[in-house]
């Protein structure tokens, strides 16, 4: 994979890519002269085409439940930012399994395809929530806090990392969780 990025022929995939923080890495993905491919996977449940309007993109809309349309995307990619979820932990509150569907076994999906992706297989990030921490009292937080999920959206989101991190261990996939805290910022709703 090196010799991908050092030539300036990387692919890089955004899941979630018409979302809040999709859309904005993808504006920045698509100024980075050594990367040569941006595709975003969006079924548009709660992002717009008008966050990637103009941008050059290959758009492929539809769900990260989708293996083929996953295949589609990932075929080639350095990279895959995993970022597709359905938030909200009042949402998930009212639909749970919804909720599950989309982050943790949309995660699964997702690190499936990427293992059929190809040799060596992307590298991938996956987008994870501070809502995993619950109530846990303790300030400030830090990566090596206790999770005390409250909701099932947050309890998807914990499963989505555990996937990664489980699927770095069985299978040697590139994987980087990251747990997101109050992102603001151009775009949001």
């Amino acid at each position: 994979m090196i010799d991908k990025w050092a030539s300036g022929s990387c692919k890089v995939v955004v899941t979630g890519g018409a979302g809040f923080i999709g859309a904005n890495l993808v504006r920045r993905l698509t100024t980075l002269p050594w990367i040569s491919e941006v595709v975003v996977v969006d079924d548009l449940s709660t992002g717009s085409l008008a966050n990637i309007a103009g941008l050059p993109v290959r758009f492929l809309e539809g769900s990260v439940l989708d293996a083929a349309l996953l295949d589609d995307a990932f075929d080639g990619a350095a990279a895959i930012a995993h970022l597709a979820a359905i938030p909200s932990v009042p949402r998930s509150v009212a639909q749970p399994m919804r909720s599950h569907e989309a982050n943790a076994t949309g995660t699964l999906q997702v690190l499936e395809a990427a293992r059929r992706a190809g040799d060596p297989s992307p590298h991938v990030i996956v987008a994870s929530s501070s809502s995993v921490y619950g109530s846990n009292p303790q300030l400030p937080k830090s990566e090596d806090l206790r999770p005390m999920p409250m909701s099932p959206y947050a309890v998807s989101k914990l499963a989505a990392e555990s996937y990664a991190l489980a699927y770095a261990d069985c299978h040697g996939l590139d994987v980087l969780p990251f747990r997101f805290f109050n992102v603001f910022g151009p775009l949001q709703p």
